[in-house]
């Protein structure tokens, strides 16, 4: 059954970049003429399920378009009084969703452990920082602006942000910003997880097709330590989409030997 609702919320987000080239990625390309597809929030105007009425607020996976018709049971209900309805594309959507699950399911960080989080300004990154603090993590954040590591540490309570594009020496910066070393290292949506070194070695990566969608990456010195680390975090965080009704598979995107 299906309910047809007018837009009034799209979300855009990077990985719609991919998806408008010809070129391989977790997730089909467009087509030329096809209108672009992403989070919606809406109201109902019709519906022919019992579970929403006109007049309701959704959100799901919609079109480009003032209009769009969406399966019932792949919407969700939105409750302004809760937030904003543009939250429920943001905090309270795929975005706030991979944070959570990617730093609690599969990061697993303790109190005191130093979490740094690259992308931080972003709509992912940002939440995770601030999942982080409340874990009781010390966060170090990179973003590419004085403004953008400025709103890190003074709205976001971020205890350390660097500005990429204005720091020669990435490492320096680093060990000034998280002197006791790095547990956790959050590249906007993945992972890569040790012990305050981040080793050459295999890099693997994997993606999630479905809803959530996200990436799970891992870096270690050989290829059957990278496979292990990856295998064990899909799991969890197969176990944690699962748990919220999630549905889709991982997918293998890449993997590559550094020199």
């Amino acid at each position: 059954k299906e309910v047809l609702v007018r837009t009034q919320y799209m979300s855009v987000d990077p990985y719609m970049r991919g998806r408008v080239r010809d070129a391989e990625s977790y997730a089909e390309p467009w087509d030329v003429g096809d209108a672009l597809k992403g989070g919606v929030v809406g109201e109902v105007v019709e519906s022919e399920s019992d579970a929403f009425d006109a007049g309701d607020l959704v959100t799901g996976e919609g079109r480009w378009a003032d209009y769009a018709a969406l399966d019932a049971a792949d919407v969700a209900p939105v409750d302004p009084s809760v937030a904003d309805p543009e939250a429920y594309l943001g905090v309270l959507g795929m975005p706030g969703r991979t944070a959570y699950f990617g730093l609690l399911e599969v990061g697993e960080p303790k109190p005191g452990d130093t979490v740094v989080v690259s992308g931080a300004a972003g709509a992912v990154g940002s939440v995770v920082g601030q999942i982080a603090k409340r874990t009781g993590c010390r966060v170090v954040g990179f973003a590419g602006s004085d403004e953008k590591t400025g709103w890190l540490t003074e709205n976001l309570g971020f205890d350390a942000a660097i500005n990429y594009k204005a720091t020669d020496d990435y490492r320096a910066a680093l060990d000034e910003a998280a002197p006791d070393g790095v547990d956790d290292v959050r590249d906007a949506l993945a992972a890569a997880e040790g012990n305050g070194e981040v080793p050459d070695g295999v890099d693997l990566e994997i993606g999630y097709v479905g809803s959530p969608e996200y990436r799970i990456k891992v870096r270690a010195p050989d290829y059957k330590t990278a496979e292990d680390q990856l295998e064990a975090a899909a799991a969890r965080a197969r176990e944690a989409i699962e748990a919220t009704g999630g549905t889709g598979a991982f997918h293998r995107e890449r993997h590559e030997d550094d020199e």
